[in-house]
Formats: structure tokens, C-alpha cells, sequence
């Protein structure tokens, strides 16, 4: 195990742009991410219907729930490798399965 002094320094430091920028980043990438919630919980309705793709209540409900499930085991497994690989790499690599993710459900 890598053991680094980095995070204390982090700590140390005053309050600067740099922070604000993180901040502004992750409320966009938080708001981002409600919306997407957002437009998949509000897709149930249409997927039960006959002329789309006829789904039962617990299959839309199971669908969910895989869809939670991923994005929790996703956050748990790439927040360990970004401790490893270090966060540029796995930044990207997160961006490309979500874009690839993303275009398979088109």
C-alpha cells in the first residue's frame, strides 16, 4: 500500500480559485447526474405502455434497481482504482465506459 503525505498538504491549504472550480465541477456533474435520474424514473410510465416495449411494473422496477446497483458497485470500484492508477486515467476511463454505456443504449 502507497502511503503519501499529499492529502495532509491538501488539507493545509487556504481556501483558493482552485477550490472553487472543484466545487463548481461537482455541483455540475451532481446536477448532471439527478437529471439522469431524473429522465430514467420518469421513462417507466412509457416502457409499460403497449405500443413501446410492454414492460411489467417489476420488471421496470428490477431495471432500477440494476441501474442503482451499477452506479454504487461503478463508484466503489473506481474510486479504489483511482487510488491506484491515479484520478487523470481513471477520470478518462470512467468518461469512455460511460460514453460507451451511454451510445449501447441508443
Amino acid at each position: 500500500m502507497i502511503r503519501s503525505s499529499i492529502p495532509a498538504r491538501l488539507d493545509r491549504l487556504p481556501w483558493s480559485a482552485w477550490h472553487w472550480r472543484v466545487c463548481i465541477a461537482l455541483g455540475i456533474a451532481w446536477v448532471l447526474d439527478g437529471l439522469e435520474v431524473t429522465l430514467v424514473g420518469s421513462l417507466g410510465a412509457v416502457l409499460q405502455r403497449s405500443d413501446s416495449l410492454s414492460l411489467s411494473a417489476s420488471e421496470i422496477g428490477a431495471s432500477g434497481s440494476l441501474y442503482v446497483g451499477g452506479a454504487v458497485l461503478g463508484a466503489l470500484f473506481f474510486g479504489r482504482r483511482t487510488d491506484q492508477l491515479g484520478r487523470k486515467r481513471l477520470f478518462l476511463t470512467t468518461l469512455a465506459v460511460y460514453m460507451v454505456a451511454t451510445l449501447a443504449t441508443i
